[in-house]
């Protein structure tokens, strides 16, 4: 009897013709193997790891063959086994040869852009879920298939659309070389995202209280975001020589996006900054030379102070250290400052418009117009 056709690429020993079923454990996952009417063996996966399970998934297949005299049998004949559903199988004989294994995905990925750990992170994910093993072989209904089982909780897609638009630029950085005419996720629409709360500004008077109840470095980071509308990853990331106090100035490339962080310091804003004791030409992070602290230990120290002071969600929003980059943006708006202004600061420039007006120093100035707090008085 020659080689069935599963017996190469899961190399299965042979069946023997009088064997009406056989159970087989491939890399820890039990299989059945059966001939149909016609004599050919086939294989399905019993989708479980448990030994017993399989012995009695196993049983069950041999009294439905029996039943029906040896006839295939597919999976619906057995409603109260209740297995998990699989994903739909992508088209066959897609696969260009010299393409990307999945498994290689997120080095060929970093060799082009190096990834984050939070796309790094979804992007694997993805890959352990998907049931082929080249790039080429997804399918727009697996990509489909993927998002709709795993973040569709019918309450808020932003998941869904985050794990859309990670995986969607991560396929279109790798068409060339995985031999692919457009990414799976392309035509994928974003979901409607509904009740999503976001972040409220905060009062003049809640940024005192929690600047005044805080400790160094948490003082000045704290500042950075309300006065320069510094997110925490930015606070934390600033270099020394970003940060020129004659000039009233902070200037700094991000070097992951290369969009730059533009903004003028406000007078409350330089008095903090003054204090600090920072070598100007240092490429080191400003905050580590008043204080060396994680971003783990901020996150907490943050939430604990806005406890601390009573500063709670309301109808506006949440209420956390993203409410202080609120606050600048909406003290921008209050003054009317130029649209140019506040995408300097905020990162907000397109790629296009980015190195064309990172320059404009002027418009990065307006910000030392904004009235003051009173956070000294």
């Amino acid at each position: 009897m020659g080689r069935s056709e599963a017996d190469g690429s899961l190399g299965v020993a042979r069946e023997s013709e009088k064997e009406l079923m056989a159970l087989r454990k491939i890399h820890n996952t039990y299989y059945v193997y059966y001939r149909d009417v016609d004599g050919k063996l086939k294989t399905r996966s019993l989708k479980t790891t448990d030994a017993k399970l399989a012995q009695r998934l196993h049983d069950d297949y041999i009294l439905q063959l029996q039943a029906h005299k040896g006839r295939a049998v597919i999976m619906r004949d057995f409603p109260e086994l209740k297995l998990p559903p699989e994903l739909p199988k992508p088209a066959t004989g897609e696969h260009q040869r010299g393409g990307i294994r999945l498994g290689r995905m997120i080095d060929e990925l970093n060799r082009i852009r190096p990834l984050s750990g939070t796309d790094r992170r979804i992007i694997s994910r993805f890959i352990e879920a998907m049931p082929v093993k080249y790039v080429d072989q997804v399918t727009p209904e697996l990509a489909l298939s993927y998002l709709e089982k795993n973040y569709s909780d019918g309450r808020n897609y932003k998941a869904f659309n985050n794990n859309r638009c990670v995986l969607h630029k991560a396929f279109s950085l790798l068409l060339v070389h995985a031999k692919m005419k457009e990414s799976p996720f392309e035509r994928i629409v974003c979901r409607k995202v509904d009740n999503v709360q976001s972040h409220r500004p905060l009062t003049n008077d809640e940024f005192k209280t929690l600047f005044k109840a805080a400790t160094e470095p948490y003082k000045t980071i704290l500042a950075l975001g309300f006065y320069a509308g510094a997110d925490m990853s930015t606070a934390f990331a600033i270099p020394c020589q970003a940060i020129n106090l004659s000039e009233r100035l902070i200037r700094w490339k991000r070097p992951k996006s290369g969009i730059w962080f533009t903004c003028g310091i406000q007078a409350e804003l330089l008095q903090i900054l003054s204090t600090a004791n920072f070598p100007a030409d240092s490429e080191r992070p400003f905050v580590s030379y008043i204080k060396k602290v994680s971003r783990t230990s901020a996150n907490i120290y943050f939430r604990e102070l806005f406890d601390q002071c009573n500063i709670k969600d309301n109808l506006e929003g949440k209420a956390s250290f993203h409410s202080l980059r609120a606050s600048f943006f909406t003290r921008c708006d209050e003054a009317k400052l130029h649209p140019r202004t506040t995408k300097l600061a905020g990162g907000h420039l397109s790629e296009a418009m980015n190195d064309l007006y990172s320059h404009d120093v002027s418009a990065a100035h307006e910000v030392e117009n904004l009235p003051s707090v009173g956070l000294f008085e």
